[in-house]
């Protein structure tokens, strides 16, 4: 089975589709911004990609903001940008990979119906190349790296998550309708 219910989020029975927010978390690679934008063009949704809301606040790529303030102070806008976002209606937002390392995060996205877009490592490998693009991915080896990130993260994903939906070995179009179909049962 590939889609699992972690928790019952607090207020599915009365969402109105008006004001429905829907936060997807989960490791690099897992489908978090493709599955995000196709899902809010879909519904009709905003869409919020936490990693492009904070380039366009600080005005420089992530990659240059682990280069010149660190991962410390990228986390400190990842926080600034889910709060803000978190106050929206009507928006499917797509987070980074370890949004789940911040307490005050972990509170936004348990309070919310969010799903853990769960993915196997030989997946994520395939998914993410050599990772040149990611800051965390391009400091040695790869495989080993994505690795060290699961054991630090993937509880934590499945804690905060409402729903789990396993997307390895699934094209883009099949986690799509397998995200629709939870939306439409819940929403």
């Amino acid at each position: 089975m590939y889609v699992h219910i972690l928790r019952n989020y607090p207020c599915a029975l009365n969402a109105k589709i008006n004001s429905m927010k829907i936060f997807l978390i989960g490791p690099t690679g897992s489908g978090k911004t493709s599955i995000g934008k196709k899902l809010a063009k879909e519904f009709g949704l905003d869409w919020y990609d936490i990693d492009s809301l904070i380039e366009e606040s600080a005005q420089q790529s992530i990659a240059d903001i682990f280069k010149n303030d660190g991962e410390e102070r990228f986390r400190i806008l990842e926080r600034d940008e889910l709060q803000k976002v978190s106050l929206m209606d009507h928006c499917i937002i797509s987070t980074g990979a370890g949004i789940v390392l911040n307490r005050e995060n972990q509170s936004i996205l348990k309070q919310s119906f969010s799903i853990f877009l769960e993915v196997n490592l030989d997946e994520q490998m395939k998914r993410v190349g050599k990772g040149e693009k990611r800051p965390l991915l391009n400091q040695g080896d790869v495989y080993n790296t994505l690795s060290k990130m699961r054991e630090e993260r993937d509880y934590l994903y499945q804690e905060v998550a409402s729903h789990k939906i396993d997307t390895s070995g699934l094209s883009k179009e099949q986690v799509l309708q397998l995200v629709n179909s939870l939306i439409k049962d819940v929403f």
